[in-house]
């Protein structure tokens, strides 16, 4: 019992993360040995007791003790069908803890394996709305608007993150992805417009992005052509032109 309680976190209070750790089932199986032994201890001591006292019949006691059996048997096929889904286990977590932000972005990303990137976008931003540095669930987010076609607003999530840490290698990748993407999406609205000054710029940016400098020159001096008192377009030439000792 004394074990049950610290890892259980049925005491919301009491544990290694207090309030952050779910009831996680691979916590209960050791210290719920203990549990069932004073529970038969119990119920033994409770018999040999009704029998001195005969305070009840041994029907009404053997009807209570095949109840709390099948009390146990109806959890365990509950729980056993929640378990057929990672997605409702992690709705049932979050029903019983709704502050819970692990809880939250755990079930982003299972929803984002399957496809479900605006569910995981929801689950990912109440994930940051309780912890705003996670970078699991920043990136995560970003992933999920990627995933609805939502480049540049993924971009801006994934450059949120200062640090990363073991997922920086992930980070790093999903940016390229969502760089070459958004290119890819400039390079075909030029076709039909080729004229137009903003779309030569922003492709100018993500050539810079990915370190592809002569293509970033050349789309900003087309910018410029277009239109010749573009701030942006000016300074970020000018500074592409210095890192290749361009003379202005």
């Amino acid at each position: 019992c004394i074990e049950f309680f610290p890892v259980s976190q049925i005491v919301a209070i009491i544990g290694v993360q207090p309030g952050y750790i779910s009831t996680a089932e691979h916590f209960l199986y050791m210290p719920s040995v203990g549990v069932f032994v004073l529970l038969v201890l119990g119920v033994k001591h409770l018999w040999r007791l009704e029998g001195v006292k005969k305070q009840c019949s041994p029907l009404i006691f053997q009807i209570t003790i095949i109840s709390i059996f099948l009390f146990f048997v109806l959890t365990t096929i509950q729980q056993n069908l929640h378990a057929r889904s990672a997605i409702s286990m992690f709705e049932r977590s979050i029903y019983y803890q709704p502050n819970n932000a692990r809880m939250h972005y755990s079930l982003g990303l299972e929803k984002g394996i399957r496809g479900l990137a605006k569910e995981a976008e929801q689950s990912f931003r109440k994930a940051l709305a309780l912890e705003p540095n996670q970078p699991i669930a920043r990136i995560g987010l970003g992933k999920a608007l990627c995933d609805q076609g939502k480049y540049w607003q993924g971009i801006q999530e994934y450059e949120k993150v200062m640090n990363p840490g073991r997922l920086e290698g992930m980070l790093k990748e999903n940016k390229m992805i969502a760089y070459q993407n958004l290119i890819d999406s400039y390079k075909k609205r030029l076709v039909k417009d080729s004229r137009n000054a903003q779309l030569h710029f922003s492709l100018g940016v993500m050539y810079s992005k990915t370190q592809k400098v002569n293509q970033a020159i050349q789309e900003y001096e087309k910018t410029l052509e277009i239109e010749p008192n573009h701030k942006n377009a000016q300074f970020n030439l000018k500074v592409m032109r210095r890192a290749l000792g361009i003379q202005e």
